[in-house]
């Protein structure tokens, strides 16, 4: 789950960061307001929890052993370990972190797309 920046008043015409030290804990236990431009806003809370999926070919019914890894979130940039062999096998359980507009992060380092041609490949593990 992520929160976005929240404004305290109304956003600067021409927002530009100021290099600002670390605030302490305390500070950031209380959501210490930081200044933007002479807007205040208030600090991003972001709570990320891995999720569970089983990697599944039942609606797709690919031909092929599994769902190959890719590098970023985009499905032309496939991880080239093992000579681009690299996949998660149909069957597979994997966990990772959900990546907006359907991908799944793994290990911090690969994706896995949740839909392949508009059919879901990754479904929620109950």
């Amino acid at each position: 789950q992520v929160r976005c920046l929240r404004f305290a008043g109304p956003p600067p015409a021409r927002a530009r960061a100021r290099h600002m030290p670390a605030p302490s804990a305390a500070a950031v236990a209380k959501e210490a307001p930081i200044v933007l431009d002479g807007a205040e806003i208030l600090r991003a809370e972001v709570e990320l929890a891995e999720e569970t999926y089983i990697v599944d070919n039942s609606e797709l019914q690919a031909k092929g052993r599994g769902i190959k890894f890719r590098l970023s979130p985009n499905l032309d940039d496939l991880d080239p370990s093992a000579g681009g062999l690299c996949v998660a096998k149909f069957g597979d359980v994997v966990q990772g972190l959900s990546f907006p507009e359907g991908w799944l992060m793994l290990n911090r380092k690969r994706f896995l797309p949740k839909r392949l041609r508009g059919t879901p490949i990754l479904r929620r593990a109950r």
